[in-house]
């Protein structure tokens, strides 16, 4: 088995996967416990009684790289670990200013992306930040736009404000809110399902051409009946893309 690992800036999720399907997996979001121990204890418990001969890792803060390396190294014997870079084997062709910023996360949704779906595809990856991606029609990653999450949003209203309070984001069934905490919810729901929607006809504009559409990550639960249905709702999708190119990158 392999042991899938997505370090993102608000939540880690790790997976088994077990001849490309997933065994199980879960998250966590506990920031202020992280440790090299910390995660020699919670891979442990996860792979229990499993054998897991490799470890794949996509990872957007280094300081939690860190930990994990290390407590592969001092608490597992015989996992080999893989680390997703620009430089790794891929069926990406890089077609961007500088393909040694592309992060890990980005990395493995245009890899499975393509597998996946093919091309042209735009990727609307909804974390902490959120980000479309696009894979013109040549099959080249081109372009990607970046913008505050819906997660980062709702913080920026409870934490700028004097008045308004921190809140997690539900689903939305209505804009017609008549209170502050349906007002905020509505707000950051509503501006995310447009904001997408626009920007997805605004890349096909400026292209001339339109794209397959999908829609992933942590915070796409939250509009994926939503938004409009021409996007593909793919939950592991990011998951997939790890493992993929960690099988492309097998150590031996």
């Amino acid at each position: 088995m392999k042991l899938i690992i997505d370090v993102g800036n608000t939540r880690i999720t790790i997976a088994l996967f077990n001849e490309g399907k997933i065994v199980r997996q879960e998250s966590v979001e506990e920031k202020e416990k992280y440790s090299a121990n910390y995660f020699v204890k919670l891979f442990k418990n996860f792979i229990a009684s499993d054998s897991v001969d490799a470890c794949y890792l996509s990872s957007v803060v280094p300081n939690i790289t860190y930990f994990i390396n290390t407590a592969l190294k001092t608490g597992f014997d015989g996992i080999k670990l893989f680390s997703i870079s620009s430089e790794c084997k891929s069926n990406i062709i890089y077609d961007v200013k500088e393909p040694s910023e592309v992060g890990s996360d980005i990395i493995g949704d245009v890899a499975i992306g393509k597998e996946k779906y093919g091309y042209p595809l735009l990727i609307c990856d909804l974390g902490t930040a959120s980000k479309v991606l696009l894979i013109n029609e040549k099959g080249a990653f081109s372009n990607c736009i970046i913008f505050p999450g819906m997660t980062l949003q709702m913080r920026s209203l409870g934490g700028g404000t004097a008045l308004l309070p921190d809140m997690d984001i539900e689903k939305c069934d209505t804009i017609l809110a008549n209170e502050t905490m349906g007002a905020m919810n509505a707000g950051v729901v509503y501006s995310h399902i447009y904001g997408i929607e626009g920007i997805c006809q605004q890349f096909e504009k400026e292209i001339g051409y339109k794209c397959k559409r999908v829609i992933t990550g942590g915070c796409a639960c939250k509009i994926k009946d939503m938004i409009p249905e021409n996007y593909i709702f793919d939950k592991d999708f990011l998951l997939e893309g790890i493992y993929l190119l960690g099988k492309m990158n097998e150590v031996e």
